[in-house]
């Protein structure tokens, strides 16, 4: 995952806190969670069980990420073969809804899509979802070269992440642009609040703790020119 390439911030808290030991390594942009070891307050990545308690967003990566979520605008072809090919190599996570008016930020959603199948970057839907205009929310897998031109690795020092007994820079207030949000549910209005903690990403509902909106609020859902997720941490 990745803070948004684009000057789209305004920061007003940063602090550099310690890593858990246990937590390996996390990207910029993850949502990060206050834990103990031992007596030692730390950080790591959230994991989306309940009870976290959120610490703020990961800054300053020293290496570019190996994937990125994507908003894919597309048609369903008229007749057969009904396959979307997108412009990213292989998809995971993959849901899309059906767009039932408007564009951008202000595409009106509709209900799921289910598609026959998806492999590499081709989606295959069904026949009776031809015509069908569809939103793709995914998380693509990046090649070494696509990552270093999209997300060149930050000038504060060394390639490397964020592991085992560093020290992370962590933003706490302010605007923020990341792409560490879950592409299985729907992201349109610039008015959601409802955010909880996944598997080192921003979800909402689950069983991940609620992020209330006296905490953090979403100020922009991302969009296929701007697939980065806006929150304002308080």
């Amino acid at each position: 995952m990745a803070l948004s390439p684009l000057s789209r911030y305004d920061f007003q808290g940063i602090q550099d806190v310690d890593v858990a030991a246990a937590a390996g390594f996390f990207y910029e942009g993850v949502p990060l969670v206050h834990t103990m070891e031992g007596s030692k307050a730390v950080v790591a990545a959230a994991t989306g069980g309940a009870g976290e308690v959120f610490a703020g967003i990961a800054y300053k990566y020293l290496e570019s990420p190996p994937s990125i979520t994507r908003v894919i605008d597309g048609v369903v072809p008229a007749s057969a073969p009904y396959t979307i090919t997108t412009p990213y190599g292989t998809l995971t996570g993959t849901t899309i809804y059906a767009i039932a008016s408007g564009s951008g930020e202000d595409a009106v959603l509709g209900s799921v899509v289910t598609p026959s199948g998806v492999s590499g970057a081709v989606i295959t839907f069904n026949a009776g979802d031809a015509g069908t205009n569809v939103r793709i929310f995914a998380t693509v897998a990046l090649t070494g070269l696509q990552s270093a031109m999209l997300f060149p690795a930050g000038a504060g020092g060394p390639a490397g992440v964020v592991e085992t007994y560093k020290r992370a820079s962590v933003a706490t207030r302010g605007d923020i642009w990341t792409s560490a949000w879950d592409p299985t549910v729907s992201w349109v209005a610039a008015t959601i609040n409802n955010l909880s903690l996944g598997a080192g990403v921003f979800t909402r509902g689950g069983s991940g703790a609620a992020l209330p909106p006296s905490r953090i609020q979403v100020i922009g859902a991302p969009t296929p020119e701007h697939p980065f997720l806006g929150v304002r941490l308080l």
